[in-house]
């Protein structure tokens, strides 16, 4: 339940206590964070570690951003995708199928939201909040999705051992790779334009993002 910070920061308090496991931390400028966890949203203060806003709920909270105008917050969660307000905390809505979603991504340029649910991917549209699914890809859970180059493009990957990329504009499938075990994790490069992988057992696969060539 104690969440132990590491941050580069002279004035950053050691350790902040949540009430329940931690799951994900978003850090919200140099002088608060994020966390989500079991049961709960909370915003703590990295200087004195006190709980500013908290937001309760019975379902578990995974990853989190904020939205382009900074007033809302969206997290991912056992029943769906939440919305709140920001800072206040309060819940708006519940976005998508009321099924555990895991991962989420913000395309500044489309002011879509695109999260995993299972094994399916969802697109939000942030001005009409309409959320429509991507065509069939995985055959498992996704782990992990990443933003690709100018934000237009979506890579994900999870227990099925593919590597995918997709159209974030047409929501359609361009290119798919092959991994040795299920992916975890990933990361887009810009400099390099390369993909860094994760994969179960904890080594690093890396591929080019314009054909997925390794």
């Amino acid at each position: 339940r104690d969440f132990y910070l590491f941050y580069k920061m002279d004035s950053c308090v050691e350790k902040i206590k949540t009430e329940s496991f931690a799951q994900f931390c978003l850090p919200l400028d140099n002088q608060a964070l994020l966390i989500t966890g079991n049961g709960f949203i909370s915003i703590f203060s990295l200087t004195s570690g006190e709980e500013l806003n908290s937001f309760s709920t019975s379902l578990w909270t995974y990853h989190a951003l904020l939205s382009n105008d900074k007033r809302r917050l969206f997290a991912t969660s056992y029943g769906g995708l939440l919305e709140l307000s920001f800072p206040e905390l309060e819940l708006v809505a519940v976005h998508g199928p009321k099924t555990t979603c895991s991962r989420l991504v913000l395309s500044g340029p489309l002011n879509t939201i695109f999260f995993s649910s299972d094994d399916k991917i969802f697109a939000l549209d942030l001005e009409t909040f309409a959320v429509s699914p991507f065509v069939d890809g995985h055959d498992e859970w996704i782990n992990s999705l990443a933003l690709g180059p100018e934000e237009l493009v979506i890579f994900s990957t999870g227990d099925d051992s593919k590597l995918m990329k997709w159209d974030a504009t047409s929501r359609e499938l361009i290119g798919s790779a092959d991994l040795d075990l299920p992916g975890s994790s990933m990361i887009f490069q810009p400099k390099n334009e390369r993909l860094s992988v994760g994969l179960s057992d904890g080594s690093l696969a890396e591929f080019r993002a314009d054909d997925l060539s390794p």
